[in-house]
């Protein structure tokens, strides 16, 4: 009986109103470009290219710093897990981890990346991209990378 009422209850139709600070527009939004299962690694320029080819509205991409201020595109905390560098990215400039190139067999041929040289590729401007404030740890370059990134992509 309880099922029985469980299934009639959630086929029913009920209007919804979805208030956001988005005027109440849902948007879609590529996680990394393509996601984590796709032919191209996560947060590349192929990936976010792709995702937006086929009609994404925008897309997350996490975003970490180098000791020497550079803002990079790269999801994991350690690189070993999915690159063939090392350590923390945080840790290291970019020219220590520069030439990195990613683990999984389809992906050898795409390095990691650098965020500013993500976005410039991106043809169209209106890419929403959240900056993932968990993996970005501050350090003295903080503001001026930010603030570079925002001045020179208009993402104001």
């Amino acid at each position: 009986m309880l099922i029985a009422g469980f299934i009639q209850y959630s086929c029913q139709k009920t209007d919804i109103s979805v208030i956001n600070v988005n005027n109440n527009i849902i948007k879609v939004i590529g996680h990394g470009g393509m996601g984590i299962a796709h032919n191209y690694p996560m947060n590349t320029f192929p990936s976010v290219m792709r995702a937006l080819s086929l009609g994404a509205d925008g897309e997350e991409i996490d975003v970490q710093m180098t000791i020497d201020g550079v803002l990079v595109a790269y999801h994991d905390y350690d690189m070993s897990k999915r690159s063939t560098a090392s350590g923390q990215i945080y840790n290291q400039s970019w020219s220590e981890i520069s030439g990195a190139t990613y683990l999984k067999s389809l992906y050898t041929d795409y390095a990691v990346m650098r965020l500013d040289s993500l976005i410039s590729g991106i043809p169209v401007r209106q890419v929403f991209t959240t900056l993932m404030v968990s993996r970005l740890k501050l350090n003295e370059h903080s503001g001026n990378s930010s603030c570079n990134l925002v001045d020179t992509h208009m993402m104001h």
